[in-house]
């Protein structure tokens, strides 16, 4: 728990939390798993894609330098 309210845990590997972050090169926000990579496209209604596919798909490496963390979830995510 954080200050009394529970954070996410993700629903696909039930180990990591969800994170909310930016990617520093397009100022896209969204939400990934600290452990498996898990992404949900905030702008994009919380779609759901792989942290590998997305930031190919946006020109960038897949590396968690080019992103910015700025708070943990605390709200539940989609589970598709």
């Amino acid at each position: 728990m954080l200050m009394g309210r529970r954070v996410t845990l993700c629903p696909y590997c039930e180990q990591g939390f969800v994170l909310r972050a930016r990617i520093r090169a397009t100022g896209m926000d969204i939400a990934i798993c600290e452990e498996c990579d898990t992404c949900w496209e905030v702008e994009r209604g919380f779609r759901v894609v792989g942290f590998e596919d997305l930031m190919t798909r946006e020109g960038l490496m897949a590396l968690w330098s080019e992103i910015d963390v700025f708070a943990v979830q605390l709200s539940p995510v989609p589970y598709r």
